[in-house]
């Protein structure tokens, strides 16, 4: 599966440039597990776009950290006597993408000089002003955009498939957090958050590096965007899932995600998103701090289960939960309501679809946005949470080692039912003119076959662990009519 299909999430330097923070989405695509192959489609087939279209009310999130922020200026200076060759390439950057390409040898001392050259780079005032206050100089200035795609390529470089030069990476990496990046998550708005986007995607398991993307998470008066690529750089650390961090600091880094999941005003959903997929990492569903236990599997429950959270962070929840690792002795775990829960939220997406389509059948093949966003929030969120991510050892509920025959036998059946209106969403995409009313027809009967089977299979208990929160049932949660004609 291509990465073009899957829900893009919010970064960069036009992002944020007001305090007010307007959010945006990401230019960059989240890079995504896929489904099976034998079961959902395949990479040759012709995949959609699916990028999160705009909504009639954008939402809007005062940070109350932001205005401090934007008045901060300490710009930095390079060391008189050092040069780094920025211009047409071939220049410097050309040069170290050289070194993670295995082209040359690593220089740790040189990488030193380029990472502080684009470090001062993300500290001059011109630079800022550019977009903060960009009517005062009119002429183009992408210095800031410049700055975090020359550090954060070398990365990129070193780690494709083709490539896969850990020995720079590695090296590289010392050097992004030896340097002055750290420090300037203390400087003006933009350039903390340009920082911490270079240091999130370095994803470092070094212990400076945990203890700095978690210290950013927890940080009481840290503005919530560099919270977002802490969390992203938690997530990057663990690798998704696959790496198992240091206990203590891992412990430590779970305890500061649900406080910033706690944390009032309620944060932005994309920064919601982050810190869930950080958790889904980290796999601990319960963390054990200096406060005592910590129940982080309730905690995320809560975003699944509330029909008022966005579909986003109700899918990477419903992922999240499919990850999560939980001890011998929590008993008993119910399974089953995690997977009625993710049962309510496929249908609904899948009925959201259907409805656009509905609105205007005529133009649906140009008109799709919507239907292909929560179709890609199907594969690559929600149909995971239940079979697991490939390298990702007893991910999916179907995996659980602690599933009893009763959940099982549930979860295998959702797992069917699930799959087909999935499939069914993918489907009507790629169906096109006169075949469209027909695949929507399906899966209108995929998705009423889902709640039926939801309906005549209600969870006994509504308590996901002994003694945590009850999660009542929503008005939602109904079965569904008849497909229409």
């Amino acid at each position: 599966m291509i990465q073009a299909f899957a829900p893009r999430m919010p970064r960069g330097c036009s992002w944020v440039w007001l305090a007010l923070a307007l959010v945006a989405l990401d230019p960059r695509t989240v890079a995504a597990q896929a489904p099976k192959a034998d079961e959902m489609p395949k990479a040759e087939e012709p995949q959609p776009e699916a990028q999160a279209p705009a909504e009639p009310d954008a939402e809007v999130f005062v940070d109350p950290n932001a205005k401090k922020a934007l008045s901060i200026f300490n710009p930095l200076n390079f060391p008189p006597g050092q040069t780094i060759r920025i211009g047409n390439p071939p220049d410097d950057r050309s040069r170290v993408q050289n070194m993670a390409a295995r082209g040359e040898n690593t220089d740790p001392a040189f990488l030193k000089r380029f990472v502080e050259y684009f470090a001062v780079e993300l500290t001059k005032r011109d630079n800022l002003n550019a977009i903060l206050n960009p009517g005062a100089n009119p002429k183009p200035n992408r210095a800031l955009e410049v700055a975090v795609d020359a550090l954060i390529k070398p990365l990129e470089v070193a780690r494709a498939s083709t490539v896969n030069n850990a020995e720079f990476e590695a090296a590289y990496s010392r050097v992004l957090f030896d340097s002055s990046l750290p420090r300037l998550l203390e400087n003006n708005y933009l350039t903390r958050i340009d920082a911490m986007i270079v240091l999130g995607m370095a994803g470092s398991s070094a212990p400076n590096a945990l203890d700095l993307y978690t210290n950013q998470v927890k940080k009481p008066d840290q503005v919530v965007w560099v919270k977002l690529w802490a969390a992203r750089g938690l997530t990057n650390a663990a690798q998704s899932g696959k790496k198992d961090l240091e206990a203590g600091r891992a412990n430590k880094a779970v305890d500061a995600l649900v406080q910033m999941l706690e944390s009032e005003p309620k944060i932005p959903w994309p920064a919601q998103v982050r810190a869930l997929q950080a958790l889904g990492s980290l796999r601990l569903s319960v963390a054990s701090t200096p406060k005592g236990k910590v129940d982080v599997a309730s905690l995320i429950m809560r975003f699944l289960a509330d029909p008022e959270s966005k579909p986003e962070a109700r899918a990477w929840a419903a992922w999240t939960l499919g990850l999560l690792k939980v001890p011998g002795n929590v008993a008993p775990y119910n399974y089953t309501l995690i997977g009625h829960e993710i049962g309510h939220l496929t249908a609904e997406l899948g009925k959201q679809i259907v409805e656009e389509y509905d609105d205007n059948p005529a133009d649906f093949d140009k008109e799709k946005d919507q239907a292909a966003y929560l179709t890609s929030l199907l594969l690559f969120q929600i149909y995971p949470a239940i079979i697991g991510e490939d390298g990702v050892r007893d991910s999916g509920l179907l995996h659980a080692p602690g599933l009893d025959a009763s959940g099982r036998s549930f979860i295998t059946k959702l797992d069917d039912k699930v799959k087909a209106v999935s499939r069914g969403a993918y489907e009507l995409l790629r169906a096109g003119g006169v075949g469209n009313l027909a695949r929507r027809n399906e899966m209108d009967v995929k998705i009423t076959d889902l709640k039926a089977f939801l309906a005549q299979n209600p969870p006994k208990d509504r308590h996901l662990v002994p003694g945590g929160p009850e999660f009542a049932p929503n008005a939602a949660q109904q079965v569904a009519g008849a497909p229409r004609p």
